[in-house]
């Protein structure tokens, strides 16, 4: 739980009243600037409740957010959406590892480190052909887990939008080549030759083809 919630007693109480009535054993979870997160259980599950902060701009984004989630399981991307209201948003659990801590885990072989990868840049080039740009990648830290069986799940679906000119592949691949997390790839003997992996991702913004294993 985050220590820092800064949030009254009254206002918690404020919050635990619009969850659904179905969950049971919730717990104070985490904070982000404009939402609380509660943990639960519902029909069997661990669940997150994702619920608008008081005086919070993100109020009339609950259902948005579901919405582009709702999209984006369609394509198998993101925890499953169990339920929403105007109030909170009910999707699974994901248990796992930041993906900044991941890739500085040195116990992480490279080939696990490849398959995350290639499975990171998947999801985003199937975000990419229907459109919706998920924003935040270029710094996503906290918006991708990786799960113990090394499956990596995209969360945090508030900021989505359709744009026309969708951006994933291209944020994230910042955030690869960035001084936080190259080093800790390079040391993997992964993205040793930037300029080659920048050309790779040029190339597939022109044609919409993208061949991990030459770029890599």
């Amino acid at each position: 739980m985050d220590k820092n919630l800064n949030l009254t007693i009254g206002e918690i109480t404020l919050l635990e009243n619009k969850l659904p009535k179905s969950c049971t054993n919730i717990e104070l979870f985490a904070r982000g600037k404009r939402g609380v997160i509660f943990k639960a259980e519902s029909n069997n599950k661990i669940v997150i409740i994702k619920v608008p902060r008081p005086n919070s701009d993100a109020l009339s984004t609950t259902v948005l957010e579901a919405r582009y989630l709702e999209k984006a399981n369609e394509l198998n991307i993101g925890p499953r959406l169990y339920s929403f209201s105007d109030d909170y948003v009910v999707m699974e659990f994901i248990d796992g590892v930041l993906i900044k801590d991941f890739f500085r885990d040195e116990s992480i072989l490279a080939e696990k480190i490849f398959f995350v990868l290639t499975h990171i840049f998947n999801q985003l080039v199937d975000l990419d052909k229907v459109g919706i740009n998920k924003f935040e990648l270029t710094n996503p830290y906290k918006h991708i887990i990786i799960k113990q069986n090394f499956e990596p799940v995209l969360i945090d679906f508030e900021r989505a939008r359709h744009t026309i000119r969708v951006k994933n592949v291209t944020q994230f691949s910042e955030y690869l080549t960035s001084k936080t997390i190259l080093p800790f790839l390079q040391k993997k003997d992964l993205l040793l030759d930037v300029v080659k992996f920048k050309k790779g991702i040029s190339d597939y913004v022109l044609s919409g083809e993208l061949n991990l294993e030459n770029i890599l």
